[in-house]
């Protein structure tokens, strides 16, 4: 079998064997697999609210700068008549991929964050 190296290693998050393959009841849990957020035992504590916080926000800037870029565009579109209407979004386009980039890169940073502090 080409995962033996990682059979019923609960400590990689991952369940496998020949009797779960059969029935499907194979697991995997991505967050022990990588390393960033171990079990809690369903209590909140300290460290999984602030990671869960800049989680949230950085999904919610990433969203409002997703919703501009759609918006600057559609300006830019359909601002071909006025002169103004076409700087506006074109500006409001660069703006939001350059937001968009922060965001990216912020998760990123926030994840490597996360799997150092492990």
């Amino acid at each position: 079998m080409a995962y033996t190296y990682a059979q019923n290693d609960p400590s990689a998050g991952i369940i496998l064997n020949s009797n779960c393959i059969s029935d499907g009841s194979c697991k995997l849990q991505i967050y022990k697999t990588l390393l960033l957020r171990q079990d809690s035992g369903g209590e909140n504590t300290p460290q999984t609210f602030v990671q869960d916080i800049f989680l949230s926000a950085t999904f919610f800037i990433g969203t409002m700068a997703a919703f501009g870029l759609v918006i600057s565009g559609m300006m830019m579109v359909f601002g071909g008549a006025q002169e103004s209407m076409y700087e506006k979004g074109k500006k409001g386009v660069i703006y939001s991929i350059i937001g968009i980039m922060l965001v990216a890169l912020s998760y990123t940073i926030i994840r490597i964050v996360q799997y150092i502090a492990q």
